[in-house]
């Protein structure tokens, strides 16, 4: 009926919203219990497929995202809807940069049916595969919300590479990126990496990028900051502190993937302060 199809397009908004809010446990959650539903629709389960592809991504599910994405490609193939298509590209070259993998190689076709917004993460998940990040970054516009972590990791590549000048324009620029109400400042970030004060650093990661990766769910970010966290506890002979924080980013993907993992215990056992300093 017409109010059942009312309601089902209501919750199918309400799980993008909950994805728009970082909160892509809550959005899978409703898709799936929507999906099985009396107000679920055929219209709308190429969509449907859709969000659960990018919440499954970004929970860590990434077995049921590829699924996802799948049969959402093979529903918007169908339909001839290239757009739709060009996004699920772009939202898989994400989930396989998370994991690791090869960013799959593009001729710049995509770029020619995405929107700004996609186009900006198009450019960024190349860059942040090592593909030509200096000409990919500058292509971010300049108001996008994109944008400072592009310049983040081109400073970043830049410092390791030993480009002093390049550097010092990326970071420059990031200075000059005006931040947005409640993002993480890159620009400070950089500044503590590249002070050389590790004890600094390490309070930094903890203070503002872990519980900002945490609120935003950036699995790859809690993980980097993570074990950047940890290899300078373990240098300053600080074992347990260093488990402790490897322990806290398992059990939060642990939570937001809905997955027991139990190869790591819980905590510590008080009494073993044998690699304690």
């Amino acid at each position: 009926s017409m109010d059942h199809q009312a309601f089902g397009v209501f919750m199918f908004y309400a799980a993008a919203g909950l994805l728009a809010v970082d909160r892509p446990g809550d959005a899978v959650d409703l898709l799936e219990e929507f999906e099985t539903s009396e107000y679920a629709c055929l219209k709308l389960a190429p969509m449907i497929q859709y969000l659960k592809a990018v919440g499954y991504g970004r929970t860590g599910r990434y077995g049921r995202a590829y699924d996802a994405l799948r049969v959402s490609e093979a529903a918007f193939l169908n339909r001839k809807n290239f757009r739709r298509l060009a996004e699920l590209a772009v939202i898989r070259m994400e989930i396989d940069a998370i994991q690791g993998h090869p960013v799959a190689p593009d001729d710049g076709a995509l770029l020619e049916v995405l929107d700004p917004a996609f186009c900006d993460r198009y450019h960024l998940v190349r860059a942040k595969a090592g593909i030509d990040p200096k000409a990919e970054v500058a292509l971010i516009r300049r108001d996008s919300r994109h944008r400072p972590e592009g310049l983040f990791v081109l400073a970043g590549l830049c410092r390791k590479n030993g480009d002093d000048a390049g550097l010092r324009v990326a970071s420059e620029e990031l200075k000059a990126v005006e931040k947005r109400a409640g993002a993480l400042d890159y620009a400070v970030w950089l500044e503590r990496l590249s002070a050389g004060d590790e004890v600094a650093y390490k309070e930094h990661l903890i203070a503002e990028v872990l519980p900002y990766a945490e609120q935003t769910c950036d699995l790859a970010m809690l993980n980097r900051a993570t074990d950047q966290v940890t290899a300078i506890l373990v240098k300053r002979k600080r074992y347990k502190d260093a488990l402790q924080y490897a322990i806290k980013a398992r059990r939060f993907v642990r939570t937001v993937s809905k997955a027991w993992i139990n190869e790591m215990p819980e905590e510590l056992p008080e009494e073993d302060e044998s690699k304690v300093e």
